[in-house]
């Protein structure tokens, strides 16, 4: 959601930074690869429905040393 404005000192982070994917996944389970320069990146998990919460798992995958 562009211009939302979030907690903390982030300010309007979807305003000041370029989007790595955009596509929306209608499925259960998504699985994506990427090719990332090192760096700071958010991950926003969502639902269909706007309002909806759900529980997410996140796993990341690293050929290289990953700090988090």
């Amino acid at each position: 959601m562009k211009g939302e404005q979030v907690e903390g000192d982030q300010g309007k982070v979807f305003d000041r930074t370029n989007p790595v994917a955009e596509s929306f996944a209608y499925q259960r389970e998504v699985m994506k690869f990427f090719r990332l320069e090192p760096g700071e990146y958010l991950i926003v998990p969502c639902t269909e429905n706007p309002g909806e919460t759900a529980s997410f798992v996140l796993s990341i995958f690293s050929k290289h040393e990953t700090y988090f």
